[in-house]
């Protein structure tokens, strides 16, 4: 497991060496981000995309900013409408500006209960390191 980790790792980073000196045919593809009932959080959404980013080489803030506005899908595309509407005279220029301006937008109000039931609902069918992979995944970072 953990030697495919780190192939996996090797391959990121070499990847992104590659896009940075030249053509590698690779696309960036991120995540799309549906707003309340996502099965992500926007932390994790938004940790994933900058790493995406990161493995990419880019580095423009502008770009970044546009792109992460591109994958919001159905609510939080409507509450980033929202939003700018309601809060022109802010500009974000910057992922963690943005980030910092709609993540509360997104913490869902009956997290707790649906925590608690899913948290009821798991059970140990592997190891103790799957489960509690499992557990530390269905707490999140809410």
């Amino acid at each position: 497991m953990n030697q495919e980790l780190t192939l996996a790792i090797s391959a990121v980073i070499n990847a992104a060496l590659a896009q940075q000196s030249g053509a590698s045919g690779q696309t960036l593809v991120l995540p799309e981000y549906h707003g309340l009932g996502s099965s992500i959080s926007f932390k994790s959404w938004y940790d994933k995309c900058l790493d995406l980013f990161e493995a990419f080489g880019i580095r423009d803030k502008k770009r970044r900013v546009a792109n992460l506005k591109l994958q919001f899908r159905s609510t939080a595309e409507t509450e980033l409408a929202n939003y700018m509407i309601k809060e022109n005279a802010v500009v974000i220029s910057t992922t963690q500006i943005l980030y910092d301006n709609l993540s509360s937008k997104f913490i869902d109000p009956s997290y707790p209960q649906i925590l608690r039931r899913k948290l009821q609902m798991l059970k140990q069918t592997g190891s103790l390191a799957d489960y509690i992979s499992a557990e530390s995944n269905l707490v999140g970072d809410y």
